[in-house]
């Protein structure tokens, strides 16, 4: 996961820096319990400070880019090869 922009040449100019991300999610869909796993790649923090003296707040964004995720419902997560 440490090298997500890099796997993906044709979708960038040049690698954003940052760091790539993995989710694991557990839900129900139509009552049948289901696994799902996301991958993302988030840019590197930003500070910005603010511009009113008065309250010193700072934002921090970030961009969460290339996101993918893969699921299956628990009966069939042995048969999806991972396992």
């Amino acid at each position: 996961m440490k090298n997500l922009p890099q796997a993906f040449p044709h979708a960038f100019d040049k690698a954003p820096q940052g760091e790539s991300i993995c989710m694991r999610e557990h839900y129900k869909l139509d009552g049948s319990p289901v696994d799902e796993e996301c991958y993302g790649f988030m840019t590197t923090l930003q500070t910005i400070p603010s511009s009113n003296l008065r309250f010193q707040i700072s934002e921090y964004p970030r961009m969460l880019l290339m996101v993918h995720s893969m699921g299956r419902s628990r009966a069939n997560w042995s048969q999806c090869g991972r396992c």
